[in-house]
């Protein structure tokens, strides 16, 4: 098709388009209107693929000098890249964390300007960003192991985690408010997060690592608290 078409169906029904094939000019009025379509420059993410060597991530939009230092440029197409970036590298879930972040942003409109927001760059980082997190980090044998007991008693819930190598952690939240669960024993952990919430009240999630959409995961365990500690245990044996 020549260029002027391609655009004109574009806009006209983009949904007949999955993969195009274009040299280096085109591609670039291409990639700029693909861009509006979902939102401006500032939503776009890209990445440079060299299959079976390095390929290289980066925002569709350029530098911006005339928004530079102004906390008004949308920062979302740089995010989207990273996830980008770590879904090409395999890591399919933390990129799936970064982009429900983003989009829960989008939905609640914490978004600069030119999507319809009222936050600056800084600002919608900080809240896109901390909608999900890693709350506990210390150890990588913790997320590699599964829940063994859970155990309450007034406002503290305590739940007890084995490792991969044996070693048990003791996960420990005080000032209970809620629990919602299902199926959560024996359950196998990608992480620990802390979820947007209203303080001081936090919400805590522990994410299975056999998603439902996988291979049939179906536990959950989620506790509204005001706080969490987690105390490593001895290994077993």
């Amino acid at each position: 098709m020549y260029v002027d078409a391609l655009c004109a169906q574009m806009v006209r029904d983009p949904r007949q388009l999955d993969v195009i094939v274009t040299n280096n000019i085109f591609g670039d009025i291409i990639t700029d209107l693909a861009a509006g379509l979902q939102g401006g420059l500032g939503m776009a993410a890209s990445g440079n693929i060299h299959p079976g060597k390095t390929s290289m991530f980066e925002p569709v939009h350029g530098s911006a000098p005339a928004i530079a230092g102004k906390n008004i440029a949308n920062p979302m197409g740089a995010i989207l890249t990273a996830a980008m970036m770590l879904r090409h590298l395999g890591l399919t879930r933390q990129a799936r964390w970064i982009e429900d972040g983003v989009l829960e942003a989008v939905r609640q409109k914490k978004t600069t300007q030119d999507i319809g927001g009222n936050l600056g760059t800084s600002e919608v980082v900080l809240w896109s960003t901390k909608s999900k997190f890693i709350a506990y980090v210390g150890d990588p044998d913790f997320h590699d192991g599964a829940i063994r007991k859970i155990s309450r008693n007034s406002d503290e819930l305590v739940v007890e985690v084995e490792g991969s190598t044996g070693t048990r952690f003791a996960v420990r939240f005080v000032g209970v408010e809620s629990v919602i669960s299902y199926n959560p024993e024996e359950m196998g952990l990608e992480a620990l997060v802390e979820m947007e919430t209203v303080a001081p009240s936090r919400r805590f999630v522990f994410v299975n690592w056999l998603e439902p959409e996988d291979q049939g995961g179906d536990a959950k365990l989620q506790i509204i608290a005001r706080d969490f500690s987690v105390e490593k245990l001895m290994a077993d044996g």
